[in-house]
């Protein structure tokens, strides 16, 4: 969860479950072990989850923590990406990070020089410029991207894709009408909660059936994208790997 979201509430976003579930299928199918960074991690929701893949190092990295160095429930937390050495880690995770940085080919050429040769990169996006809407004003976002431009911008810096396609296609109808709305609307100034805002938990019936949906919806985007049909969904998924 990005920390700009973070609340007293400690129930978990169906989103952030499925995403969550989703990533770690797709990183069991990558070779197993190694170190491990998470950038952007936010409250390491996501970076704990890491700990069921491999015993060796994991770091999670946010400019929103408080110290620039410190180590909690057995993560190194680094406040500046630069104190990552580099070509130190063997698998990079960066979920929803890019579109908040002015300069993504800078920051690119940061981040990639931070895995080993020949390790992985497992990002995420928002997806579709045509869907920026006041949550992404909310969140600083700085853009949404398309398949073919993210596919551009990662070769350019180093990035050999394996997979390159979008996901929660059923949620784009609703995010649609949102924007519409939005656009129609006289005072833009809505209040925005952000994810940190849902009522029930895990168990909760609302949650399972949303997190299984949201996960059923990733399988068929991912199977139709194995055929070379790109279903235009809400946020984008990128595999790759640093090139030699």
């Amino acid at each position: 969860m990005d920390l700009c979201e973070k609340t007293e509430n400690a129930h978990r976003h169906p989103w952030e479950l499925s995403r969550s579930d989703c990533l770690i299928g797709i990183m069991r199918t990558l070779p197993a072990g190694g170190d491990m960074a998470d950038v952007g991690a936010g409250d390491r929701f996501f970076t704990q989850q890491l700990r069921q893949l491999t015993q060796g190092k994991i770091t999670a990295i946010d400019s929103g923590y408080c110290e620039g160095f410190q180590v909690i429930k057995g993560l190194e937390c680094l406040q500046d990406l630069d104190h990552l050495p580099n070509e130190s880690v063997d698998k990079l995770v960066m979920m929803d990070v890019l579109e908040h940085v002015p300069d993504e080919d800078a920051f690119l050429t940061l981040t990639m020089g931070k895995l080993r040769p020949g390790g992985y990169l497992v990002l995420t996006v928002p997806a579709l410029q045509s869907l920026y809407s006041n949550h992404d004003t909310f969140l600083k976002h700085y853009r949404r991207y398309g398949r073919c431009q993210l596919d551009k911008v990662l070769n350019r810096n180093g990035v050999s894709l394996h997979k390159n396609h979008y996901f929660y296609s059923s949620l784009v109808p609703p995010r649609l009408l949102m924007c519409i709305k939005e656009c129609l609307a006289k005072d833009g100034d809505q209040k925005n909660e952000g994810i940190g805002g849902w009522s029930y938990g895990e168990s909760h019936i609302f949650t399972r059936i949303l997190r299984w949906m949201l996960n059923f919806d990733f399988q068929i985007c991912a199977a139709l994208d194995k055929v070379g049909v790109h279903l235009p969904g809400l946020s984008l998924l990128v595999v790759g790997q640093k090139k030699p």
